[in-house]
């Protein structure tokens, strides 16, 4: 089973889009969003539906992405240094700046959390 798709409520569709165009990789496509001002964006895995925020439109509170490489993981930490966004090793704003490593399960792995720009919490993850 993969993802198919996400949907972000965002209060600019485009700069949304931008974020997670030039940070993670994603692609504009004219597909069709099923809403008016919407962008569908295509990623390896899965695809962001970017709506219009709407009063029935709840934003989900976090999602995560997992790359498959250390080398993956690293390149997208220092593009998201070279856009002066500011990663946390937790969800909360309050946490601690830079990647986090942790160990769960038996697993350990590293990750960082974000805020796009409508808010919606980005965590990026990859096991080592």
């Amino acid at each position: 089973m993969k993802v198919n798709h996400f949907i972000v409520g965002s209060s600019d569709v485009q700069k949304s889009a931008a974020f997670y165009c030039e940070l993670f990789g994603f692609r504009k496509t004219s597909d069709d969003p099923g809403e008016e001002g919407g962008q569908i964006i295509h990623g390896e895995e899965c695809n962001i539906n970017i709506l219009p925020f709407k009063s029935n439109l709840p934003n989900p509170f976090h999602f995560a992405f997992e790359v498959d490489s250390l080398k993956k993981f690293e390149s997208i930490v220092e593009k998201a240094s070279e856009l002066g966004l500011k990663l946390r090793a937790g969800p909360s704003s309050s946490s601690e700046f830079g990647p986090g490593e942790h160990k769960r399960n038996g697993h350990a792995f590293k990750n960082f959390y974000i805020d796009d720009p409508s808010g919606t919490l980005v965590e990026l993850m990859v096991f080592i």
